[in-house]
Formats: C-alpha cells, structure tokens, sequence
C-alpha cells in the first residue's frame, strides 16, 4: 500500500513539473503594463524573442512561441515590441518587430477577442510595415 501512494505522488510531481514548463520557458527580455493591470513581456534567450506571454498578476492569461530573425535584435531597446489599441476596441493588442529592411520595420500583430477572452494574430495587419494607430482617425 505505501509503495503505491509513493508511486501517485512521484506521479503526480512529475505532472505537475511538466505542466509548468508548459508556461512561460525563457528569461524576460522587456516587459509593458497597461492601464488594465496586464503585463506583457517579450521572452527571449541572449537578445533573441522567443516567445510573448500576457499575465494579470502572477496569472499567465496567454503565451505564444515567436520567431524574430537575429538581426532584428533589440531594436531601440524594446525589441520593437509595442502594446496599444490596433483596432480600437478598447482592448490592449500588442505587436513586435519582426523584420527590418531600411527604414521600413514590418511587424507581427495580435488582437484581443473579446468572445475566446484570448489574443488572435491577425493576418491583415501582421506584415505590414512601420504600422502607426492613430486613435482620433480609428486607422
């Protein structure tokens, strides 16, 4: 009987060791807080983005694994990573460079979905280049 119990505990941490690596897996790069109460933080290794995780306190609310070309480095100190309101919504979107070529920086852009609660990328804006919101035109 106790070989069992032991056998369900070693278990059950071996479970719970595999779920928290499921969450956020690199060192903090930069980070941005919203007037909401929502962190957003570029995780990367070296100066390389890998990966964006949103949390609300210690609650981890959403993550995705990211791909930024090397030479794309720090740009201007915050990776080129921005949280505002694309689509003027109300909600916190946030994009993150991912190219630069010249003076055009192209980027990769997700939405809040207020019906999933969660961040979509959007295909319509991800690509475009030296994306600027301009709250009073809502363009």
């Amino acid at each position: 009987m106790k070989k069992r119990w032991i056998l369900l505990l070693l278990a059950m941490s071996v479970l719970l060791s595999l779920a928290a690596c499921s969450g956020e897996r690199y060192d903090g790069l930069y980070a941005v807080d919203d007037e909401s109460g929502l962190t957003f933080t570029v995780r990367g290794s070296g100066s390389r983005p890998k990966q964006i995780s949103v949390k609300r306190d210690e609650e981890l609310l959403f993550t995705t694994k990211i791909k930024i070309p090397r030479n794309v480095g720090k740009l201007g100190g915050n990776y080129g990573f921005f949280v505002l309101d694309l689509n003027f919504d109300g909600h916190s979107d946030f994009m993150i460079a991912d190219g630069t070529s010249g003076d055009c920086t192209s980027y990769l852009c997700w939405l809040y979905n207020a019906e999933t609660s969660t961040y979509t990328q959007s295909d319509s804006l991800s690509g475009l280049c030296n994306i600027k919101a301009d709250s009073e035109l809502k363009a």
